[in-house]
């Protein structure tokens, strides 16, 4: 977990966040391109960065083993709960 944590960006964060708030049906995902007005070639990178920490999950297979639709994954859940948990609060 706590290498997992060490890195991760604010911009990781962030999609996880939009990710667990949107909620998608179990077959969709969100496309993180659209959803945060990202160039589809960054959006890939982020998304291959969150799906190499298994913090998101795919809804299909790419044939260009790229990825920027994506849902949250169970340690993605888990990771956003960690991380509230220890937030300061006030």
């Amino acid at each position: 977990m706590i290498n997992v944590l060490a890195q991760l960006e604010v911009i990781h964060i962030r999609i996880l966040m939009a990710l667990e708030e949107s909620n998608p049906p179990a077959e969709a995902g969100v496309r993180v391109a659209d959803a945060f007005d990202l160039s589809p070639g960054l959006a890939e990178a982020l998304c291959a960065d969150l799906l190499r920490l298994a913090l998101v999950e795919t809804p299909g297979m790419s044939f260009r083993g790229l990825h920027n639709t994506v849902r949250l994954a169970p340690l993605g859940r888990e990771i956003l709960g960690l991380l509230r948990r220890e937030s300061p609060r006030g």
